[in-house]
């Protein structure tokens, strides 16, 4: 049975194999609580790996969704050694790869993956965030109310005969 959990750890797993990311884990505002002080310090570059899950009731406790994986790609660099200060450009490389591994991607319980959206979160000082959001169809059965029912069917069935009728 698929539930949202073996998707997610598809992606932390396929995104930590072989790639440039230094740190991938599920996401919880850490680039916020890093500002504050209030979290223990990550390598970058990282991903940090959201969830959004509209769910639409499918019947007999399946639900399905158009499922949302929003990608928040994290880096530093304070000088590029090109005479570039304060302007990272190798955020997009980054950006770039996350699409090439991502792109038709298909997790457990999902549709092949499609890149809907990305932006840049400005808000951040000394990281780059970028973002990019992925959509794909999920059908999510843990609430699967056909595997391991027990119907008590009625056992004082009455038959009446049956009369047949050749003419009318």
């Amino acid at each position: 049975m698929a539930g949202i959990k073996a998707p997610i750890n598809d992606l932390l797993t396929y995104l930590s194999t072989g790639t440039s990311f230094s740190y991938v884990r599920v996401w919880n505002n850490q680039f916020q609580w890093m500002e504050e002080k209030s979290i223990e310090a990550f390598p970058f570059p990282c991903i940090f790996i959201e969830t959004i899950l509209p769910n639409d009731n499918a019947g007999l406790g399946f639900t399905v969704a158009d499922v949302v994986f929003r990608i928040h790609i994290g880096q530093t660099e304070y000088d590029a050694a090109d005479g570039t200060m304060e302007q990272n450009l190798s955020i997009f490389d980054l950006r770039d790869e996350v699409i090439r591994l991502l792109t038709y991607k298909e997790v457990t319980g999902c549709s092949g993956l499609q890149k809907i959206n990305e932006e840049q979160d400005y808000l951040h000082t000394n990281v780059y965030h970028y973002i990019i959001d992925f959509k794909c169809s999920f059908v999510d059965s843990k609430g699967d109310q056909t595997q391991g029912q027990v119907t008590n069917y009625p056992t004082t069935l009455i038959i009446d005969p049956v009369t047949i009728v050749t003419e009318i």
